[in-house]
């Protein structure tokens, strides 16, 4: 990171990204092309790194790209503010922001699919006292974002 004097060191400050983001941006490869979906998530943070959870209908162009490619690239951001200055160039942004990269696996087991998406329901409502209609879990593919790495920054 060429600003370290910005960096996101602390396992509770990337946790505060994490937990205060209201939508994770996913990059994918699309045979040879970018392709990008920002979606809701949810994560739990297991040993030195977060998982994350996220859900989809089981067909359509992001599932296509994910099962050639699992590889993922997803970003985070929050607490936007303007920063004014005298003029233009002196006006800037700030924000906190998290980076990774990861694996997608595609989540097939009927607990883990509940649990990742109590954990997602819980990102939004602050609540995992959900439960889920077998119709609606025979839809819904749930994703997992195994990270393998993952920086965070803050501005301001």
């Amino acid at each position: 990171m060429r600003r370290s004097d910005r960096e996101l060191k602390d396992r509770q400050d990337l946790l505060g990204v994490l937990g205060r983001a209201d939508s994770c941006h996913l990059a994918m490869v699309d045979q040879g092309s970018p392709y990008l979906v920002t979606m809701n998530f949810g994560f739990e943070w297991t040993g030195d790194l977060p998982v994350l959870y996220l859900h989809s209908a089981r067909e359509g162009r992001k599932i296509t790209v994910l099962r050639r490619n699992p590889e993922v690239c997803f970003s985070l951001d929050v607490d936007h503010r303007l920063v004014e200055g005298p003029e233009a160039c002196h006006f800037g942004m700030a924000y906190g922001s998290l980076v990774g990269m990861g694996t997608v696996e595609f989540v097939e087991d009927s607990k883990e699919s509940e649990r990742g998406l109590r954990l997602l329901m819980s990102q939004y409502t602050g609540r995992e006292d959900f439960s889920f209609e077998a119709r609606v879990l025979a839809q819904t593919q749930v994703l997992k974002i195994v990270v393998r790495e993952v920086s965070g920054k803050r501005k301001g």
